[in-house]
């Protein structure tokens, strides 16, 4: 009788321990997917790495003399008027607005006096006379200077981006929530269907050491096989953004996939812990009880 009871009992934990399993990588992803893709600090940090702010300074840069040539203006013109630092600043404004569903319109003033200060002497030492007609024509290429450099800020795709984070953000809190109290629901179940806790463990473990294969196996695959690696994306600089965006993102469902193996690691110590305490135990009382209860400590 004792032994058809007990395999009921393992059903139970069988059936449950998958549902834990499934439920924790689902948390494995969630959580992954907040602190790589979603989190802006990623962005941030591919950006840097990619060399993104200084493609784009460079990109404004030679648009710049080449938007300058009908005008014939002289290369020279274009120095010391963009300033690294300030196209950095201002791609970052600019993302944390779009991030925030807000415009940010940079302030251009200074780079247009700069570039109409160096016109102006650029004239000066070639002694070219600057009229009316000229003034106009000047007038309008800074503009177009101008708003060149408030286009190049922008990244292409972001609000594609944009959307899906407001998406992922209005479910996650709520989700976490439900998997986390579902989550301590089936440990309750799994613990309760044991007379022993360190057999209980053992199934949870078992969920644990799932999870850790079913968050880490796949973004493993890709981050070493790559094929996101092989789109043909340009410029350069904003191909290795989002490559570098993607590895970081995959190599954060790899770390929770190694937090899952750690927590089965020490669940697994739990289990001999316990089941040692539990010999210990039943030799102890093996004076003053039957054999019985030693014999299903052994399990």
């Amino acid at each position: 009788m004792a032994k058809s009871k007990q395999r009921k009992f393992y059903v139970v934990s069988i059936i449950v321990s998958f549902i834990l399993s499934v439920l924790l990588s689902i948390g494995g992803y969630l959580v992954g997917a907040d602190m790589g893709i979603f989190n802006k600090d990623t962005i941030y940090k591919s950006m840097s790495a990619a060399g993104y702010y200084n493609g784009i300074y460079e990109d404004v840069v030679s648009t710049s003399k080449q938007l300058g040539r009908p005008m014939m203006l002289h290369a020279e013109v274009f120095e010391n008027v963009f300033y690294y630092n300030e196209v950095k600043d201002d791609i970052q404004n600019n993302l944390e607005a779009q991030l925030a569903g807000t415009m940010y319109t940079p302030d251009t003033s200074q780079i247009r006096e700069r570039l109409n200060a160096n016109i102006e002497d650029y004239a000066r030492k070639n002694n070219i006379e600057i009229g009316t007609q000229q003034q106009t024509a000047i007038d309008g290429f800074l503009t177009q200077i101008e708003d060149n450099y408030k286009s190049s800020l922008g990244i292409t795709f972001i609000n594609y981006y944009v959307s899906m984070r407001k998406m992922f953000d209005n479910i996650y809190f709520k989700v976490l929530a439900a998997i986390l109290v579902l989550i301590m629901i089936a440990v309750f179940i799994i613990i309760k269907d044991h007379r022993y806790v360190h057999r209980a463990i053992r199934y949870i473990t078992y969920s644990t050491l799932a999870a850790a294969y079913m968050t880490g196996i796949i973004p493993m695959y890709l981050y070493i096989k790559g094929i996101y690696r092989r789109l043909a994306i340009s410029p350069a600089y904003y191909y290795n953004m989002l490559i570098k965006t993607a590895d970081k993102s995959l190599l954060m469902f790899v770390y929770i996939s190694i937090f899952f193996l750690v927590l089965s690691a020490g669940l697994i110590a739990l289990t001999i812990i316990l089941k040692n305490n539990l010999k210990k135990k039943a030799s102890h009382s093996h004076t003053h009880h039957s054999h019985h209860s030693h014999h299903e400590a052994e399990e």
